[in-house]
């Protein structure tokens, strides 16, 4: 329930993020990894993730109104901390600040109109 007039804010991982295309170029699969499933971990990653545009589409479909929608990279403090995992992702994070569909994560703001 968001009040009228209210704010939602919310983040997803971008399914069309930079190195997705690229695994899909490689002929990988850019889903959640078949051990994790068979495993019985599906909570290990979103069952969904979104574009850009399908975010967009959602939100309005929900009769929200997108005030904002950016990328960035969630992890540059933690994960792999060797100097190349490192500047990978400042490099990504850069990345998604200039061409936010290429980004890891979606980070949308949306009104619900008064």
């Amino acid at each position: 329930m968001l009040r009228p007039g209210g704010n939602l804010l919310l983040t997803t991982p971008n399914a069309a993020y930079l190195l997705n295309r690229l695994r899909a170029l490689r002929g990988q699969s850019i889903a959640t990894p078949l051990p994790d499933w068979i495993g019985g971990v599906p909570h290990a990653r979103h069952a969904r993730e979104y574009t850009f545009a399908e975010m967009r589409a959602l939100l309005e479909y929900a009769g929200l109104e997108p005030v904002s929608m950016v990328s960035r990279h969630f992890y540059l403090d933690s994960g792999r901390s060797g100097r190349g995992a490192v500047l990978a992702k400042r490099g990504l994070s850069f990345l998604a600040e200039r061409r936010p569909t290429l980004g890891p994560s979606i980070i949308a703001v949306a009104r619900r109109p008064a």
